[in-house]
């Protein structure tokens, strides 16, 4: 059996993202735990620009994806985002992959698989804006509190029935 191939490490992840030459793009260290790759995309010819922040940590877990720029919860006007796993004050953190899954592993590229991913998440992101329907498909992450309460609700039901 093969050995694993190993994640790459952050000086490596910083020469692949480099090697996109993003007009604009600007990559730094932050401390000795994670590379934060910042840059502009707009997800077709006709689309808005938006200011992303991929930030990768040294650990080899996964990287987490933030549009900072425009803010989404604004343009959603009052709507609750789809898709996404959290908004911060100046970010909203993107839901780009199944987890459980496994759609991605560090192994992979993120040139290949965030970069582009995002792009395709902002694209379903302004259909939804005009549709009122999210069309990207996936599973909506959910936090701890209302995955507790959906179990419980689901052990009362299946109580009932016995």
């Amino acid at each position: 059996m093969p050995a694993p191939t190993r994640p790459p490490t952050l000086a490596q992840r910083h020469a692949e993202l480099a090697a996109l030459r993003l007009d604009g793009a600007k990559l730094r260290f932050v401390g000795n735990a994670e590379l934060r790759f910042t840059f502009t995309i707009a997800p077709s010819e006709f689309g808005r620009f938006y200011e992303c922040e991929l930030r990768i940590p040294r650990d080899a877990s996964s990287p987490e994806m933030r549009v900072l720029q425009p803010d989404l919860v604004a343009l959603a006007k009052g709507q609750s985002l789809p898709h996404v796993y959290s908004s911060e004050p100046n970010a909203v953190k993107l839901c780009l992959w199944r987890p459980k899954q496994r759609e991605w592993m560090s192994q992979m590229t993120l040139k290949d698989t965030y970069i582009p991913w995002t792009a395709e998440w902002l694209a379903y992101f302004e259909l939804w804006l005009a549709t009122g329907t999210w069309e990207g498909g996936g599973e909506h992450p959910t936090s701890p509190k209302k995955t507790a309460a959906a179990a419980r609700t689901l052990a009362k039901k299946k109580f009932r029935k016995a």
